[in-house]
């Protein structure tokens, strides 16, 4: 053991024993019951917080907040994405029933970690998600040449396929 390990070692004991002196030995007074508690003061004390908590001087903005607060909102104000791709695409009334009148560009490739993602339309997909500007059509494969879409019948088997290449858009390529 060298010099440096041994002075640490000390060191250390001498701390322990520190230690388990104050732990067992020191401050050990007694306390007793003899505590004296003056339950005047301490019901004067709660009576003002009462009083208090009781005063109705809320100013005219304190009370419309509080209004709004307990209003009900009309939607939850959380975005989501789906919903409302699905209320732009009822919008358009795009009949999808081919692959070929879909108007779907892939325009991005990312890979982070083991997870690869497509960026269709402005959406990121992973394999397997659904696509949601086009119901019923699903990402089978990401590469970064190219994506391929399926489309499932009602029996879960693929009746078609269609491969999309990546396109870039050189005006938002550094953006």
């Amino acid at each position: 053991m060298s010099k440096r390990e041994s002075i640490l070692l000390i060191v250390m004991g001498v701390g322990l024993l520190i230690g388990a002196y104050y732990y067992l030995f020191a401050n050990q007074q007694d306390i007793g019951t003899d505590a004296k508690v003056n339950y005047q003061e301490l019901n004067s004390t709660v009576d003002m917080v009462k009083g208090l908590a009781n005063k109705d001087e809320f100013t005219e903005v304190e009370r419309y907040k509080l209004e709004l607060a307990e209003t009900k909102w009309p939607s939850n104000p959380f975005y989501d994405r789906e919903k409302f791709a699905r209320q732009d695409q009822r919008q358009e009334k795009a009949e999808l029933q081919s692959a070929e009148g879909l108007n779907l560009a892939y325009t991005g490739y990312v890979v982070m970690g083991d997870r690869e993602l497509a960026i269709i339309n402005g959406f990121e997909y992973e394999r397997g998600e659904e696509i949601v500007t086009a119901e019923g059509y699903f990402v089978s494969t990401i590469t970064k040449e190219n994506v391929i879409i399926g489309q499932k019948n009602a029996t879960e088997e693929i009746v078609e396929e269609r491969v999309i290449p990546i396109t870039e858009d050189p005006l938002n390529l550094y953006n």
